[in-house]
């Protein structure tokens, strides 16, 4: 009787030890998907901005010229890039109470904003190299909150911080991975359905939902972080030898992150064609109705993402 009493006490204790444990792992799972949800409005206007706001924008600011236009524009959107080093240094560098990123986040996300109005009425009002400045000043904020964004993961889950299990990191960075793949996914679903939305008005009102979700996904962010106050942390000033050096890679030390570069570029090489489907669209099938190629164009997004994410999963497997 009693092995038998003691059997059931210990089935209990495990049943419910299960229990806590599957609560606090929902929990993180959560924050987590708070906590990267940035990703998904970086992915949201990334993908709306590239496929259907730049070609038609280039067209109505500039008649006959368009498809040069919008080359420069996605050159603008791409050399943006390159603040991301800088805004990761001065982010790991940062004292206040507020934690090191979330300052960066709100000061980017409001930049873009702001940036994002003088879209709307550089498009409305047909100012061409307007613009093309507030383009880059709203690339440049966004790619700015996005870069430290990406350092909160590893800020809130580190040896110093809330876990030092190496097993258990290892768990969340492969979930912190799974969030961001899902959020970036949804980010470009989430673009469609703008596209499809808004398909029958002035393509300057996507600038209005892009704001909105700039907004929420700032806020969720920033309340989801809970960074602690690094006011009193004595911080060294950054260098310009240390600003150069996030800008080189050491092939003899990092080569293989060296063929992760070489990929991306082809990546975004081979990508890079898609941003030219309206016209595409336009030119080729011979669709006039600006409603119906972006109808068409909706489509043929959702389709290519579907696509995507039925291969991603087989070849990860695959490479691994």
């Amino acid at each position: 009787m009693e092995g038998s009493a003691l059997a059931k006490d210990t089935a209990d204790l495990k049943q419910t030890y299960k229990t806590c444990e599957d609560k606090v792992t929902s929990h993180q799972n959560r924050s987590w998907a708070q906590i990267t949800l940035f990703q998904l409005v970086y992915s949201m206007i990334n993908t709306g901005m590239a496929l259907c706001i730049l070609p038609q924008e280039a067209d109505r600011l500039n008649a006959g010229t368009g498809s040069v236009w919008v080359g420069i524009y996605l050159g603008v959107s791409g050399a943006t890039q390159l603040i991301c080093p800088l805004a990761g240094k001065l982010s790991d560098r940062h004292a206040s109470e507020f934690g090191r990123r979330r300052p960066f986040i709100v000061g980017g996300t409001v930049a873009t904003i702001l940036s994002f109005s003088l879209l709307r009425e550089a498009s409305k009002s047909v100012w061409p190299m307007t613009y093309v400045f507030a383009l880059l000043i709203a690339q440049l904020s966004l790619n700015f909150a996005f870069a430290a964004q990406c350092g909160l993961p590893a800020d809130l889950y580190s040896p110093g911080g809330r876990s030092s299990k190496v097993q258990e990191e290892r768990d969340t960075a492969g979930r912190v991975s799974a969030f961001v793949a899902m959020h970036s996914f949804l980010g470009s679903l989430f673009a469609v359905m703008v596209i499809l939305v808004t398909e029958k008005m002035e393509v300057y009102v996507q600038y209005d939902c892009y704001m909105l979700m700039l907004m929420v996904g700032c806020s969720v962010v920033c309340m989801a972080a809970q960074e602690e106050s690094t006011a009193n942390e004595l911080r060294e000033p950054i260098t310009l030898r240390e600003v150069v050096s996030s800008f080189m890679l050491d092939i003899s030390k990092d080569f293989d992150f060296f063929w992760v570069c070489v990929g991306r570029v082809f990546y975004y090489v081979s990508t890079s064609a898609s941003v030219f489907l309206l016209y595409y669209i336009r030119d080729m099938v011979e669709v006039s109705d600006p409603t119906e190629i972006r109808s068409k164009l909706a489509t043929l997004i959702i389709v290519a993402q579907l696509v995507g994410a039925g291969v991603s999963v087989p070849a990860g497997d695959a490479s691994n």
